[in-house]
């Protein structure tokens, strides 16, 4: 194999690609979805993230909070009021702050302070109130603070619309050009009978497929990061988050490579992927329905893609699992990629087969 046949293949297929309507379609309406349905979202579902403080002694805290243009900073006279609100939803979080409050932080005396959290508020509001919070502090108190944080979680915990319909948002993104660019290119290619010129130039099987896999992994990654963008899901974790994004990319490529090997028209391709794409997106509809058991979920190959993703927008990622979900996606495109090498001159026999007929 000749990475420098590879590369111009991979050349070939991003120049050609860009006049075909499959390639345009497959690059450019998962992210037109996945903008078109963050918008709606935003402008229906999402707020500014809210922050109530009950403060027992004017903290100069308060007045750094409400100098940051990201959250909102809404004061109430009692810690009943405060919570009050905090169950109605009025605001995302609530903070008491204690007596004494900014002597005790520069003294870096041992602090308690009350937290109350709306239990359908977004997860990123959270992130946010919680970082900005820390920011305030350590301006008023570099290095000495000493907070003890103690949380509870008050009101209904359903888990918000935004956040049930992002990992459904995130798999198509992923998964819809990187499964179909491969398989499509590939009958194509079987169609016009190309396969078989490229062969006769000393090109490989694995050469050709390779070319082909690498353009549906560097659209689907591309349109994954894009998405996680514009949903703001890089708060927290930004490396592994790329990381899973990328894996789920080479899933998504070796699925649809797999298929453009053995598939010979479009007609079957699109039949396959209204079917077997309920497959692939399983652990974002059980997570979209409650109601469905979540075991359902883990049952697709792509569960170790999103459920990272679902953990760290319901902010519930356990340090553990980060290796257990990486490892599980890792096993798996190996195992795909073992497939694709060991059914790659599948496609040499199918490249006269509309002459056959």
């Amino acid at each position: 194999m000749s990475l420098r046949r590879v590369f111009i293949l991979l050349k070939k297929e991003f120049k050609q690609g860009s006049k075909s309507f499959i390639f345009i379609w497959a690059v450019i309406a998962p992210i037109i979805l996945s903008f078109v349905i963050s918008m709606l979202l935003n402008m229906f579902v999402t707020r500014t993230p809210t922050l109530g403080i009950y403060d027992k002694d004017a903290s100069s805290v308060v007045s750094e909070l409400k100098k940051v243009k990201a959250i909102k900073v809404v004061e109430f006279s009692s810690e009943d009021i405060l919570i009050s609100n905090v169950k109605d939803g009025i605001v995302d979080v609530g903070i008491v702050l204690p007596d004494d409050f900014d002597n005790a932080i520069k003294s870096g005396k041992k602090t308690l302070v009350k937290s109350y959290v709306f239990g359908e508020s977004y997860a990123r509001n959270r992130a946010i109130i919680v970082t900005t919070f820390g920011y305030a502090v350590r301006k008023l108190a570099p290095v000495n603070a000493n907070i003890n944080i103690e949380t509870e979680n008050i009101g209904p915990k359903e888990v918000p619309v935004k956040e049930r319909v992002l990992p459904l948002i995130i798999m198509i993104s992923i998964f819809f050009g990187g499964f179909l660019i491969p398989s499509a290119s590939l009958i194509e290619e079987k169609r016009k009978k190309t396969i078989e010129a490229i062969r006769v130039a000393s090109t490989g099987s694995i050469e050709i497929i390779l070319s082909k896999l690498m353009t549906g992994f560097f659209v689907s990654l591309f349109s994954g990061i894009f998405t996680l963008v514009i949903n703001k899901v890089f708060v927290e974790n930004p490396y592994f988050l790329i990381t899973i994004i990328a894996l789920g990319a080479l899933m998504a490529s070796l699925i649809g490579t797999i298929l453009g090997i053995f598939i010979k028209d479009y007609a079957t391709l699109l039949s396959i992927w209204k079917g077997f794409g309920i497959i692939l997106f399983l652990p974002a509809i059980t997570y979209m329905f409650p109601q469905v058991p979540a075991i359902i979920g883990k049952l697709s190959p792509t569960y170790f893609v999103i459920a990272p993703i679902i953990d760290i927008a319901s902010g519930t990622l356990l340090t553990q699992s980060i290796v257990m979900y990486i490892s599980g996606a890792l096993i798996t495109d190996i195992l795909l990629m073992l497939f694709v090498v060991l059914y790659a001159r599948k496609i040499e026999d199918y490249s006269f087969y509309l002459n056959e007929k």
